[in-house]
C-alpha cells in the first residue's frame, strides 16, 4: 500500500473542504486538487508529489514563442486541466493561463509586473488562479475575472502558499510575512522576523505547510551567515498577533532550498552548522523535528556543494535532493540522512559533456506504477551544449526518455501535468528564457 501518496491524498482533501467553507457565501470555494501539480511544489508541504501519470514516449506538440521565459523560477502550475505560468516579460503579460493544447484561457495583461517569475502560481480545481508580483496578490476566477486584488507591504514574494484555516501566507526576499483571507484578499496580518540581535530576516524560500504552521527557512538581510528555520503561526483569533514566531533554530545560512514537512520532520538545507559562517564544515541537509514549542535536529548530512532546489518526497520512503554541480541524484532516508540510492544523471544521458540536474524535481508514477521523476538537466553554464528535460525510472535507476530544449535554453522549473481531451497526459514547463514547453506524445 502506498502510505505516502494516500497520506498526501486524504491532507489535500482536507484542505480543500477547509478552505471551501472558508470562503463560503462570499467568493466561490478554493478547491485544491490533487493532481496536476497545483502550487509551488505541489503541495503545501512541498512534496512535489504531481500525482499524474506522463507521457511515455514525447515529443514538443507546442512551444509558446511569445514570452521570455520563467528565469530560475518555478514556472508553472496545473489543476490537471489548465496550467498558469509566471514569466518575467518585460512588454507582455506575466501570468498566462493555457488549456492543455496551448491555447490562451486568460492572462493577467499588464497588472502582473516582471517580479511574477519568482512566485510560481496557485490553481484551484474549477481553473482559478492565485497569482503576485512585489506589488499585488490576485486571486481570478477561471474566466480571468478578478475576484480581488490586496496590496503587499514589501519585499519580492516567493511563492504563495495555503493555510488549513482559509488564508494565503506571503513569505519575501527582503520584506515582511503576510497572510490574507482566501475569500476576500482582506489582510490578517504582518510579520517581520528580528534575533536577539536585532538581525531582520526574510527569505528567498517557498514556506512549508504544517496545517496552520508555516516553517520558513531565513537569512538575515545584512548578513547571510545568520540563518534561521522558523515556525509560524497563522491564528485569526489572535487579535495581538495573528503570525506569531513560535519557535526558531539557528543555523549558518544561507538556505537555497523551500523546506519539505513530512510527519513532524522539517527537511532543509543550510551553508553551515553554525551561523558564524566557518565551522563546522558543510553544506549541510538537515532533519529537524518540530515538538510543538521547540524544536530538535535529528540528523545532518554534509553536502559536496550547496543545494539549490527542494527535497522531493519518494513515495517509497526518502527524500530526493542534488548538489550544486553534481551529476548525481541523492534519496536521503527521512530517519538519517543516509544514502538510500544514487542515480548519475550524466551516465544516463550519456552525452560527450557533462549534463547535471538544474531544476524542481517532480514526482510522478508510471503506467505500471513504477516511481518516476521529471527533471531538467543542464550543461555547464555558457558551454554551449544542449539541456534537455528527462524522465526517470526511479525503481530501476533508468532513462525512460530525454527531450532536447531549444538552442540556448534550459529549465529551472517544476513539471505539472494536464490531460487533453481524449485524456492524454502533456507535460508543461518553461525555458528560463523562452514560454512553456507542451510536451506529449
Amino acid at each position: 500500500m502506498n502510505t505516502n501518496r494516500i497520506f498526501s491524498t486524504i491532507s489535500q482533501i482536507a484542505f480543500s473542504i477547509l478552505m471551501a467553507g472558508a470562503a463560503l457565501g462570499q467568493t466561490p470555494a478554493f478547491v485544491l486538487p490533487a493532481q496536476g501539480c497545483p502550487m509551488a511544489h505541489c503541495d503545501a508541504r512541498m512534496s512535489d508529489a504531481v500525482n499524474a501519470t506522463p507521457p511515455m514516449n514525447p515529443t514538443v506538440l507546442y512551444h509558446d514563442p511569445v514570452p521570455t521565459g520563467s528565469s530560475y523560477g518555478l514556472g508553472c502550475s496545473s489543476n490537471l486541466h489548465v496550467v498558469a505560468c509566471t514569466y518575467h516579460n518585460r512588454n507582455s503579460a506575466n501570468l498566462v493561463v493555457y488549456g492543455p493544447d496551448g491555447h490562451t484561457i486568460f492572462t493577467s495583461g499588464g497588472l502582473l509586473n516582471n517580479k511574477a517569475w519568482t512566485s510560481a502560481p496557485i490553481v484551484d480545481a474549477s481553473g482559478g488562479v492565485i497569482a503576485t508580483d512585489d506589488t499585488y496578490l490576485i486571486r481570478y476566477a477561471a474566466d480571468g475575472q478578478i475576484l480581488w486584488q490586496a496590496a503587499l507591504p514589501g519585499g519580492t514574494p516567493i511563492s504563495p502558499v495555503l493555510t488549513a484555516n482559509g488564508f494565503i501566507l506571503v513569505a519575501t526576499d527582503g520584506g515582511p510575512i503576510s497572510a490574507y483571507s482566501l475569500s476576500t484578499g482582506r489582510l490578517l496580518g504582518v510579520l517581520t522576523v528580528t534575533d536577539a540581535a536585532g538581525r531582520v530576516y526574510s527569505t528567498k524560500n517557498t514556506p512549508s505547510i504544517n496545517w496552520n504552521r508555516a516553517y520558513i527557512s531565513m537569512a538575515a538581510g545584512n548578513n547571510s551567515n545568520y540563518g534561521q528555520l522558523v515556525a509560524i503561526d497563522v491564528d485569526p483569533s489572535n487579535a495581538a498577533a495573528p503570525l506569531s514566531l513560535k519557535w526558531a533554530f539557528p543555523f549558518g545560512g544561507p538556505s537555497g532550498a523551500s523546506p519539505l514537512f513530512i510527519g513532524n520532520m522539517i527537511y532543509f538545507d543550510g551553508a553551515h552548522l553554525t551561523a558564524d559562517g566557518w565551522s563546522p564544515a558543510g553544506p549541510y541537509m538537515f532533519g529537524l523535528q518540530d515538538l510543538g514549542n521547540t524544536c530538535s535536529l535529528i540528523w545532518k548530512k554534509v553536502m559536496s556543494s550547496p543545494v539549490k532546489a527542494n527535497a522531493a518526497q519518494d513515495p517509497r520512503g526518502g527524500l530526493w535532493v542534488f548538489a550544486a554541480g553534481s551529476t548525481a541524484l541523492l534519496r536521503l532516508s527521512e530517519n538519517s540522512g543516509a544514502v538510500l540510492q544514487s542515480v548519475d544523471v550524466n551516465a544516463l544521458v550519456n552525452r560527450p559533456f557533462s549534463e547535471k540536474p538544474s531544476s524542481a524535481l517532480s514526482i510522478v508514477r508510471g503506467p505500471n506504477g513504477e516511481t518516476m521523476m521529471l527533471a531538467g538537466v543542464s550543461p555547464e553554464w555558457g558551454s554551449g551544449n544542449p539541456s534537455f528535460a528527462v524522465a526517470l525510472n526511479l525503481d530501476s535507476s533508468t532513462l525512460v526518455w530525454e527531450l532536447q530544449l531549444a538552442d540556448g535554453d534550459m529549465t529551472a522549473s517544476q513539471f505539472p501535468i494536464v490531460a487533453n481531451s481524449q485524456g492524454a497526459p502533456i507535460v508543461v514547463f518553461p525555458g528560463v528564457n523562452s514560454g512553456a514547453y507542451f510536451v506529449g506524445d
